[in-house]
This record gives structure tokens, C-alpha cells and sequence, in this order.
């Protein structure tokens, strides 16, 4: 299998594993046992360095041509995957849900900007992890893998700690959303007024809401 065709694994992971985040939250909200986001994020950035501490950790298992097993990359991918699915999500939900109504729009903007310059500074990241190669050949392979394990170790543990750190904060700070995050503050759809005589009538939604209450 080709480098560029481990590229399949993370879609293929959101596609399996999607749905069923997404059942997992709703039945953990159900019985109000839904993390904080902050600990999601935390949970997810955990999941990040695990995946890179993965590939330091099963080193030993490189081959003659200092070549490491597919299934730590599958691994990586999988725990980067999953971490993904705490982060990504959850922080979009999060930017419409703390955001000022007016400007909203501009906010998600500011999330997907950072997002872009993460991946500026990911680019850079990989730079520091590059080997000298020529004609697409690896001159030094033993070199090569020892300097992608250092950089990968790094950003392990930054994830780890910075991960540990997030879900230290979350039992402070789950408080600044005022309410957004529990079922009280989440928006309900307006009930829909009755239509007589082929026209809309005129019944505010709280008394709709009284009258169904009572």
C-alpha cells in the first residue's frame, strides 16, 4: 500500500465512527452524563498524542529497511480519527452556541482560520521530521525514522499534557458558558400556530406553550 493511500483511513474512520459519537452523546446527555466540551477537548487532544506515542512505542517493531508495521499507522490514524471527532464537532456546536448572534458567521470564520494556520504550522512540524532523499529515495532510512521518532515523541506528550491540562480546566471554566451547554439552554423550536380558514392565526408561542402545558 502506497503513502498516499493510507490517506483513506481517516475518511473511512469518520464514516464508521460518526454515528456512533453521535448516539454515544445523545445517550450520555439523556442521563446527564454528557462531558463538558472542554473535557472533550481535552479527551481528544489525549487521543492525539496518543496516536503519535503509539508509532514511538512500537519502534522495536521496524524491519531491516528501518520500515515500521501498517498497523501502527492504522493505529495513529484511528486514535487521531476519534480525536478528531471530540474536537471538530464539539467546537463547531460550541462557536454557534457562545457566539453573539450578530456575529456568529464571523467567528466561525475565526475557527476555520485557525484551523488553516494550524495546518501552516503542521506543515513546518513536518519539515523538522523531513530525510535527505533523492529521486524520491530515502538516502539515510535509519536517520530518517530516528528523526520522525523525536518529532513524534514531542508532539505525544505536548498532546498528552496539554490534554491533561484541558480536562484540569473543564471542572473551572464549564461554568463561563452560563447554561449554554446543559438541556435548558439549548434552543427550542418555536411551536407552530394553528391555521384556520386557510390562514396562519395570530397566537403568540407562550400562550401556544401554556395552553399545551396545561
Amino acid at each position: 500500500m502506497g503513502a498516499a493511500q493510507t490517506q483513506s483511513f481517516n475518511a473511512a474512520f469518520i464514516l464508521i465512527f460518526a454515528p456512533i459519537f453521535a448516539a454515544m452523546w445523545a445517550w450520555l446527555a439523556a442521563r446527564g452524563r454528557d462531558p463538558n466540551p472542554t473535557m472533550k477537548f481535552g479527551f481528544g487532544l489525549i487521543q492525539v498524542g496518543l496516536g503519535f506515542m503509539v508509532v514511538v512505542w512500537g519502534a522495536g517493531m521496524a524491519d531491516g529497511s528501518y520500515r515500521l508495521p501498517l498497523m501502527l499507522l492504522g493505529m495513529l490514524y484511528l486514535l487521531h480519527t476519534t480525536g478528531e471527532l471530540f474536537l471538530s464537532p464539539v467546537g463547531l456546536s460550541e462557536i454557534t452556541k457562545l457566539s453573539v448572534a450578530s456575529i456568529a458567521s464571523f467567528m466561525m470564520a475565526v475557527w476555520f482560520l485557525a484551523s488553516s494556520i494550524a495546518q501552516l504550522v503542521g506543515g513546518w512540524i513536518a519539515g523538522l521530521a523531513g530525510a535527505e532523499t533523492v529521486g524520491g529515495q530515502v538516502l539515510d532510512p535509519e536517520a530518517a525514522l530516528a528523526s520522525s521518532l523525536e518529532v513524534f515523541k514531542m508532539l505525544g506528550w505536548a498532546g498528552l499534557g496539554v490534554g491533561v491540562a484541558f480536562i484540569a480546566l473543564s471542572f473551572f471554566i464549564k461554568h463561563w458558558s452560563h447554561g449554554a451547554n446543559t438541556p435548558a439552554g439549548h434552543a427550542q423550536p418555536e411551536p407552530i400556530a394553528p391555521v384556520l380558514d386557510g390562514e396562519r392565526q395570530a397566537v403568540s408561542s407562550a400562550a401556544m406553550r401554556a395552553d399545551r402545558e396545561s
